[in-house]
């Protein structure tokens, strides 16, 4: 009967060792299932961030077009303007060769 006792003891203690190992193996599983949770939501964060910037250097870059696009019109506009000026003088300075000469045949004819 002892025997038996000692043994059934025994086979408790082998049974309560491995009730212990299973459940610190399943709390080993819950572990790691709560690292791998969180080195997902981690990369996620990280690439919400990434997602972000890039849409900030782009929306940047489009204002920086918008404002190089609207200088270059604003460029072209003057060059007109000014291509238009500089045909007037050149009209005014031909009339005014125009009637310099004038002046000067009619002073040589004055003095003939």
């Amino acid at each position: 009967e002892r025997a038996l006792r000692r043994r059934a003891e025994a086979e408790v203690a082998v049974l309560g060792r491995c009730l212990r190992d299973a459940e610190a193996f399943h709390a080993l599983r819950e572990v790691q299932a709560d690292v791998r949770a969180a080195k997902q939501a981690q990369q996620s964060q990280a690439l919400r961030a990434v997602l972000e910037h890039q849409s900030r250097v782009a929306k940047e870059q489009r204002q920086e077009q918008a404002g190089a696009h609207a200088r270059v019109a604003k460029l072209e506009f003057e060059r007109e303007q000014l291509l238009l000026r500089l045909a007037r003088l050149e009209e005014q300075r031909s009339a005014l060769r125009s009637q310099q000469q004038q002046q000067q045949q009619l002073l040589q004819l004055q003095r003939e």
